[in-house]
């Protein structure tokens, strides 16, 4: 069968196998810090964890991306914006405004507080260069 499922801490995640023998793709990653839990639920159905070559997370709540790194509602730019903080500390921020070019907009401010609160360091904007906060 190409669909492996398993469930843990009530969260149904899948792994499909890939064309290429041996590869599978993560269908929702579960918790944060469950990773061993996660990697022996993979091997109980015969596939290695080094076998997942990308993960979809069919929405961004911790019981389903977890373990991809940790996704950050960061609305001031648009209500649905998020950012996306590596566990390296490195943050894919979107199109949150560049902090130098904050005048009079809190909303931004609380995004930026929040994603230095979670332990962002490295930002990566999707329009400007790379920057250290």
């Amino acid at each position: 069968m190409g669909l492996l499922h398993f469930k843990y801490h009530n969260t149904n995640c899948f792994a499909l196998r890939s064309s290429i023998p041996e590869e599978y793709l993560a269908i929702d990653a579960g918790w944060p810090r469950t990773l061993r839990e996660y990697q022996r639920n993979l091997k109980a159905l015969g596939a290695d964890f080094r076998s997942l070559r990308y993960c979809l997370a069919t929405h961004f709540h911790m019981d389903h991306a977890g373990l991809v790194g940790e996704f950050l509602a960061t609305p001031s730019h648009s209500p649905d914006s998020v950012s996306y903080i590596c566990p390296e500390a490195e943050a894919i921020v979107g199109e949150l405004c560049p902090l130098d070019q904050i005048m009079n907009d809190p909303a931004s401010l609380e995004d930026w507080e929040r994603l230095r609160t979670k332990g962002a360091r490295r930002i990566f904007p999707s329009h400007a260069g790379f920057f250290e906060i």
